[in-house]
């Protein structure tokens, strides 16, 4: 990409031509960014996203001490994981063509149901989670299967209910979780 336009004058009774594109060959000599952008190679927006990894990284590891700290980096996976989980429950849903708002508020919901039964042993807590999982996908699927609703009216009804529920349930207080169980 990146052709210039190169302007041609006057045609045959004086009427203007109309602009033709450069060919490759009449281009003119590539710029910083394009320089930039071959060295890093031709497919930038992939290669972005590491150049931006490392900078980030050079620049917490230049500034602090700690940034690559085994502690540090632990406390950065913990808190990257909910998110990674996340992020599979919505790209599994993208891939058979359903846009799910609900996935937050579901969280929600499980963060309360572990404050809930936490303090007991934890597959009390894993059940519990897992019918609750199977319930709201029973509703969900059919609501979209056999009331024939809509995908985004449905999971933004549900993450509304949800979010609802879950701020009813916890009484918008935290609840504390003391079982070691869960360390």
């Amino acid at each position: 990409g990146g052709c210039g336009v190169v302007h041609g004058g006057r045609g045959a009774g004086g009427r203007p031509r109309p602009p033709r594109w450069r060919q490759p060959e009449e281009r003119a000599s590539p710029g910083v960014g394009r320089r930039i952008a071959s060295w890093l190679g031709e497919d930038l927006h992939r290669t972005g996203l590491i150049v931006a990894i490392a900078a980030v990284t050079v620049v917490g590891t230049v500034s602090s001490p700690y940034f690559l700290a085994t502690s540090n980096l632990l406390n950065v996976a913990r808190q990257a994981t909910v998110v990674a989980i996340l992020g599979l429950a919505v790209t599994a849903a993208l891939i058979v063509g359903i846009v799910d708002f609900s996935v937050g508020a579901t969280l929600a919901l499980a963060s309360v149901v572990i404050g809930l039964t936490g303090n007991g042993p934890v597959i009390v807590t894993i059940a519990w989670l897992a019918l609750i999982a199977v319930a709201l996908t029973a509703v969900k699927s059919a609501l979209l299967a056999y009331g024939r609703m809509e995908t985004l009216i449905t999971t933004l009804g549900l993450a509304l209910a949800l979010d609802g529920l879950a701020f009813a349930v916890s009484g918008q207080q935290l609840i504390p979780v003391s079982s070691d169980g869960w360390r």
